[in-house]
């Protein structure tokens, strides 16, 4: 009562996205100025309905990822995906973040990005930056162009911190998948007869800078291949630089499931305890493969 009896008039305008209300937008005018007007609730209703809309996406976006030793595997349509993402030791959160996303035409977005740092500072740049990340993602950009609004909306948010980053568009009709960097280190491809690449992605800065303009690639993906995509910290140690551990890392790969039909957790499982078995920083890395679809059943000709 005290701190109401300050204000002159109120005005509570709905925040509705849809049928459906999120809660209020509550204002309040002091002694000193004019009461609200009959005109003023319509023109706080489009604020209104943005709010809400922003709201409801935030309360429907997925859990972060686990930092936990355990392999999470995502089902989305025709592509299989298995990630796994722990904090850096003595650390209850860090940097390092993926999102898998369902997007139109039954594809498949792929983000994976790792934040400076892994402490709490770092934990709360990354949630800023994978809640941007996930919503520019719902607007169905190119990877190029996602990375672009990324590191601009990263810098007006402020976000005192550099981020790598690399988003991936996989289309199983086509048999594809379209990506590009920020900073990040370079995806590996198992191929379906059991070899490996590690192309390089068209240069790009670190998301955080505000600046940047990123490329894409577009690479074939056919049923039997798989996608890795990873972090630092699984391959870079005090004892072997990013290069050799890539290396390691394409060895490992070619000579596991990955690719065919084995399974993409127990996969995940034996790369990370074989490359990062006393983890030095935050480590994730995320599988995914197009998954063949089931034949049509032949019937047989019915006789009349």
């Amino acid at each position: 009562r005290e701190v109401m009896s300050g204000y002159r008039s109120y005005l509570a305008v709905p925040m509705a996205a849809g049928p459906q209300v999120t809660g209020f937008l509550v204002f309040g005018r002091g002694p000193a100025d004019p009461p609200f007007a009959a005109d003023d609730p319509r023109q706080f209703a489009g604020l209104a309905a943005r709010v809400a809309g922003c709201v409801l996406r935030a309360c429907r976006m997925p859990k972060p990822p686990p930092f936990t030793a355990a392999t999470v595997v995502i089902e989305a349509g025709d592509v299989e995906v298995a990630g796994h993402c722990r904090a850096a030791p003595g650390q209850a959160v860090g940097g390092d973040w993926y999102d898998v996303l369902t997007l139109p035409g039954d594809r498949t977005g792929l983000i994976i990005g790792d934040a400076m740092g892994h402490d709490l500072s770092a934990a709360a740049a990354m949630m800023q930056l994978r809640a941007a990340a996930h919503a520019l993602a719902e607007l169905d950009l190119p990877p190029a162009e996602l990375l672009r609004r990324l590191d601009r909306t990263t810098a007006a948010l402020g976000v005192v911190t550099l981020a790598t980053c690399v988003y991936a568009v996989i289309d199983p009709e086509h048999q594809s998948c379209l990506i590009a960097g920020a900073g990040h280190l370079p995806p590996v491809f198992i191929h379906p007869d059991g070899t490996t690449s590690a192309p390089e992605l068209p240069s790009g800065l670190p998301i955080g800078l505000g600046t940047a303009i990123y490329g894409q690639i577009s690479l074939p993906l056919p049923v039997g291949a798989a996608l890795a995509l990873y972090t630092d910290g699984l391959v870079d140690t005090r004892t072997r630089t990013s290069q050799q551990g890539i290396e390691e890392l394409r060895a490992e790969l070619a000579s596991g499931p990955a690719n065919g039909t084995g399974p993409l957790e127990k996969c995940c499982d034996r790369l990370v305890g074989s490359l990062a078995p006393r983890p030095e920083d935050d480590t994730t890395l995320v599988l995914a493969r197009v998954r063949p679809r089931p034949r049509p059943v032949a019937r047989p000709p019915v006789a009349l």
